[in-house]
């Protein structure tokens, strides 16, 4: 995941890096946004099931590796609770780095 080695960063600086995830995954795109809200939870099932098939594949797991981006693979409850915890770490660092403005 070290594509910039020579880059200055933040923890060149004394600060802690943490790993990335990126909340708006390809899996989460296509289960939250391109499902409509009337589906049914058969329909909804189809489409997990297939992504677990699809994740279990070496050409997945060879694109994970390619791109540097996390399997983890989130629904329902779990999946609401990252994009809620994702947005409040988000909003920390933008207020501690005073890039939120106020009315």
């Amino acid at each position: 995941m070290n594509h910039l080695p020579n880059a200055p960063g933040r923890s060149r600086h004394g600060e802690p890096v943490r790993a990335i995830q990126r909340t708006a995954s390809i899996k989460s795109r296509l289960l939250r946004p391109l499902l409509p809200g009337k589906v049914t939870p058969d329909q909804t099932a189809f489409y997990i099931d297939l992504m677990k098939k699809v994740q279990a594949t070496p050409e997945w797991k060879e694109y994970i590796e390619r791109t540097s981006q996390t399997d983890t693979f989130l629904t329902g409850e779990a999946l609401s609770k990252f994009i809620k915890d994702d947005i409040e770490r988000t909003r920390k660092v933008a207020a501690d780095e005073n890039w939120l403005i106020s009315n």
